[in-house]
């Protein structure tokens, strides 16, 4: 029976992540347990265990007596996340180049994440594909719990950059930098390499924030 709720939690949870991730469910927005259960046709419990593990990722908010909410998009946290996804992901992108150009990762497979996103209209495979060419950049560090705390945060970054994508047309620069960053690293230019990928991180986080206040102020 454990094990049986369990499963109802989990799929709930990646319903509703999946929802808030999106924009589906907006920031701010009531999350009540009796709707949720209703649409998931499962007990308040597994609804519940869903909720608390998603406010374990930072995605909903528990307030007192207003229950939960999708949780807001604040600049403090995009600072967090920005800031922690550049240092780490240079890190792991230098730690790579340097076990060797050639088996630093695997250049054909990025360039196919980068035609995927470019023949596509469709952010959920932008967001795909953006992911996986990043995680080719990484692949040889040897680092399993650098690249771990990575994927962490990929989580929080997939909801932001969803805003600048859509938003900002965002997707033409990406590509074109993702292109350098192949370029760079195929000269073993190991320092250029590695600022331009921190240059591409912070840069996307910037028109994030620009974004919101400009939301924020109209």
């Amino acid at each position: 029976m454990r094990a049986e709720r369990s499963g109802v939690s989990q799929s709930i949870a990646r319903g509703l992540r999946r929802e808030i991730i999106t924009g589906k469910r907006a920031p701010g927005a009531p999350l009540r347990q009796d709707q949720i259960a209703a649409e998931y046709r499962a007990s308040h419990v597994p609804v519940r265990e869903a909720l608390q593990a998603l406010q374990s990722e930072g995605l909903v908010l528990y307030l007192p007596r207003k229950g939960a909410s999708v949780a807001p998009i604040s600049r403090a946290d995009i600072l967090d996340v920005i800031d922690m996804r550049t240092e780490l992901e240079g890190l792991a992108f230098r730690r790579a180049l340097e076990n060797g150009e050639a088996e630093a990762f695997d250049r054909d497979g990025a360039g196919a994440q980068i035609t995927a996103s470019e023949n596509s209209d469709d952010p959920d495979i932008w967001v795909a594909a953006n992911w996986a060419f990043h995680r080719l950049l990484y692949a040889a560090c040897q680092r399993p719990r650098l690249i771990q705390a990575i994927e962490e945060l990929w989580l929080p970054s997939e909801r932001y950059l969803r805003m600048v994508w859509e938003r900002l047309d965002w997707q033409m620069r990406s590509q074109t930098e993702h292109k350098e960053l192949l370029a760079l690293a195929a000269n073993n230019d190991i320092e250029g390499a590695v600022r331009l990928l921190k240059h591409h991180i912070r840069s996307a986080g910037q028109g994030l924030l620009a974004l919101l206040t400009d939301l924020q102020t109209h």
